[in-house]
């Protein structure tokens, strides 16, 4: 049973980071940000929602059933969000999972589920809504009160469309959003919180999720952060490791996973393991027990073989840091601080890729890198929510007073972007191209 805590004069606004591989909530207490565990106890909730004969099931619940009932299992549901039917994303998630997607209003796709024997066909802002009021639920047992306050850390690349269907799911989990953030701009408050610098200085942050390279050119100045130029790429390692595996696969097993979804998730998640173990250990191994029906498969891959396989996605991002660099009027060697955040933020080839890039400087981290995004998100909601707030007797928490931000008001994206679905989204209006 979960323990309730009581909290006296709490600012009951929270921090939420939406990863495609899992989401966060935090809440700032005693000083510092507080990740509230799901029900589970983890705090980290998989972003993934399930559909079954009985009931809805989101997190671990939904992720430890999907191999039995993939159909109905939807992965990272804000992918979806505020694009067309006609969308490449669109189009890509149906091949990667046997998830059903038919037209709806205005062209808008709409999942098709089973559920308590029923089809349902649902809009992707009511399944990102079903994850979200996990989520505040989760912290409303936790706390003991209502949660309605909310940051949002969400990719750069997130469009107005995006954006306004990431709301609207929002208002469908009772959250009133008090402002959306880019994920490398919330990254860099948790940064500030540790790293106070009272001259101003430009840094560079670089956030590392499942499927994106989402990075920021900011200038810090004594806690005040002004956003110059941003941009996203695709940079999917674990895809990466999964096209060599299928190829090894087809070479010495004759077996193909083209039309065998459910293995496909399985030898993903088991690249997914490998890659996390390579940024601890030289050598890691892919095991996939039964990948047919008389084969188990195994396979090693080394540090460096990870590094020469990333080699040529790497050299994309690079390319897109150059262009805003550049847009920005900045030389390399005039930024002063290169900090890496998200999952992928301990990867050897991409920390080698980036000192090299910046003539040798080592990358950063904040302290706990994975939650960068989250711990940004809450420590900005607490100043927004505590300035709103000030003619009740509350006040910004010390430890938050020097947090100013200001963020580019036109959400852009770099042109040299190599992310297909970015640019299709462009040409299609849904993301910004102006200037950073």
């Amino acid at each position: 049973m979960r323990t309730q805590h009581t909290w006296s004069r709490s600012i009951s606004a929270v921090g939420i980071d939406l990863g495609t591989s899992v989401s966060r909530i935090g809440i700032w207490q005693h000083g510092d940000v507080m990740i509230i565990p799901c029900d589970q106890g983890s705090t980290t909730t998989p972003s993934c929602v399930a559909y079954t004969d009985r009931t809805t099931l989101v997190g671990e619940a939904a992720e430890s059933q999907a191999e039995t009932n993939l159909e109905n299992t939807i992965f990272a549901p804000q992918k979806l969000l505020g694009v067309k039917m006609e969308s490449p994303v669109v189009q890509w998630y149906i091949q990667q999972f046997r998830t059903r997607i038919v037209p709806g209003e205005d062209g808008r796709p709409m999942v098709v589920v089973r559920y308590r024997g029923e089809e349902h066909r649902l809009y992707p802002e009511e399944i990102m809504a079903t994850l979200l009021t996990y989520l505040r639920r989760n912290a409303e047992a936790l706390l003991g009160s209502k949660i309605m306050d909310t940051v949002i850390a969400v990719p750069s690349c997130f469009g107005k469309n995006q954006r306004q269907a990431l709301l609207e799911a929002c208002s469908l989990a009772r959250l009133e959003v008090l402002e959306l953030i880019k994920s490398p701009t919330a990254a860099a408050i948790a940064y500030s919180l540790t790293n106070v610098s009272q001259t101003r200085h430009n840094v560079l942050v670089c956030d590392i999720g499942a499927s994106y390279f989402d990075f920021a050119l900011l200038a810090l100045d004594n806690g005040k952060i002004v956003e110059k130029a941003f941009s996203t790429e695709c940079l999917d390692i674990d895809g990466v490791m999964f096209k060599r595996c299928q190829r090894d696969l087809k070479k010495n097993f004759s077996i193909t996973l083209t039309d065998r979804p459910v293995e496909r998730l399985i030898l993903r998640r088991a690249c997914t393991r490998a890659k996390q173990q390579l940024s601890q250990f030289p050598l890691a191994w892919v095991c996939v027990n039964s990948i047919s029906k008389s084969t188990d498969y195994k396979n090693s891959i080394s540090r460096e073989q990870m590094e020469e396989l990333c080699q040529v996605d790497l050299e994309p991002v690079l390319d897109s840091i150059n262009f805003c660099l550049e847009d920005s009027g900045i030389e390399k060697q005039d930024v002063d601080e290169v900090v890496l955040v998200g999952g992928g933020a301990r990867m050897p080839a991409l920390r080698h890729a980036i000192r090299n890039f910046f003539f040798g400087q080592a990358p950063k981290e904040v302290l706990r890198p994975e939650r960068a995004g989250v711990l940004g998100a809450t420590a900005h909601a607490t100043v927004l929510k505590s300035r709103s707030l000030e003619p009740q007797g509350f006040k910004v928490p010390p430890e938050l007073q020097h947090i100013d931000i200001q963020q580019v008001s036109a959400w852009s994206v770099c042109p040299t972007s190599s992310c297909n679905d970015v640019k299709e989204l462009t040409k299609c209006g849904l993301i910004s191209m102006a200037g950073g």
